[in-house]
């Protein structure tokens, strides 16, 4: 868990995190990945690739297929991982691994709590 700061009392501490507990996680907490997505679609990172690029992460989106539905704060990292697995088994590209980890790394982590799990997803 991440410090927020520290407090003179144990009260303090309590009371400030009753009142972090109010608030929703994430403002995408009730999006689902395809939502996600439509964002991602939007943001600059997308938009600034070539033609090519984004067509390559269309094409790497599609394998997360099994996943869109699901809302964001259902899943996790081995979700991912478990379909990275599939892709390399069938002797796709290290490149298109690759944007399918970008993919996951900006519809999921980002968003949701702003860290990245780029370290807990493996390329075969």
């Amino acid at each position: 868990m991440k410090a927020v700061g520290t407090y003179v009392t144990r009260e303090e501490a309590e009371a400030v995190r009753a009142e972090m507990m109010k608030r929703p996680a994430t403002p995408y907490q009730d999006s689902t990945l395809q939502d996600c997505f439509r964002m991602f679609k939007e943001s600059r990172e997308y938009k600034g690739r070539s033609d090519k690029a984004r067509e390559l992460y269309d094409i790497a989106w599609k394998y997360l297929r099994p996943l869109w539905h699901f809302k964001i704060a259902a899943l996790y990292a081995q979700d991912f991982q478990n379909i990275l697995d599939k892709m390399a088994d069938n002797g796709l590209s290290q490149s298109m691994l690759e944007k399918s980890v970008l993919l996951s790394v900006s519809c999921i982590a980002q968003p949701l709590a702003g860290v990245s799990w780029m370290p807990t997803l493996h390329l075969s």
